[in-house]
């Protein structure tokens, strides 16, 4: 099977559901370009748009990414001591958490809509062995759509990292200050 470079536009109203006229005219004009315009809700809210829209890997890559600065950084396999990115994730692992989800943010909002489109051209592509057309849009309304629970776990998840993030800054402090009373 050759590769898909385009929709119909029933398979993306029938994929996407509500808030398809927004990718319509967001893909529609510009096929080619891997921006795809921005999207507002990947820049302030990007794991959480990553779940929504069903980019399941793109959202637990995101986490990883963030998991994996801290793990480096707490296991100290950085190699350079005083490195500025080893300095804000000690001094300041909150801020070095928001500047990760800045960053996520606006990559997500220049290349999400780009990415989202690829996601349902691959998607399409592998479901569409359906005989009838009428049995392909009933399929891809099944499978596509948008997931709730998926930016709900995302809120949990960032909840957890910055509770994290807290006590593990106010356990320093305290030992700092433990460590200059003597």
């Amino acid at each position: 099977m050759e590769k898909k470079t385009w929709l119909d536009k029933y398979e993306i109203e029938s994929f996407i559901g509500r808030n398809s006229g927004y990718y319509l005219e967001k893909w529609g004009n510009n096929r080619d370009k891997k921006i795809k315009g921005i999207n507002i809700a990947a820049l302030f809210f990007p794991a959480q748009w990553l779940g929504y829209r069903k980019l399941y890997t793109l959202f637990a890559l995101s986490y990883f990414a963030v998991g994996l600065m801290y793990f480096l950084n707490y296991g100290n396999f950085l190699l350079y001591e005083n490195h500025i990115i080893n300095f804000l994730i000690i001094k300041y692992p909150f801020y070095a958490f928001l500047l990760v989800k800045v960053l996520l943010g606006v990559y997500f909002a220049v290349f999400g809509n780009g990415m989202y489109r690829n996601n349902v051209l691959l998607f399409t592509q592998e479901h569409a062995r359906f005989s009838s057309k009428d049995k392909y849009v009933e399929h891809l309304k099944k499978v596509g759509g948008t997931s709730i629970i998926t930016p709900v776990i995302s809120v949990l998840i960032d909840a957890g990292i910055l509770l994290f993030l807290y006590f593990s800054m106010y356990e320093a402090m305290n030992y700092n200050a433990e460590f200059l009373s003597f």
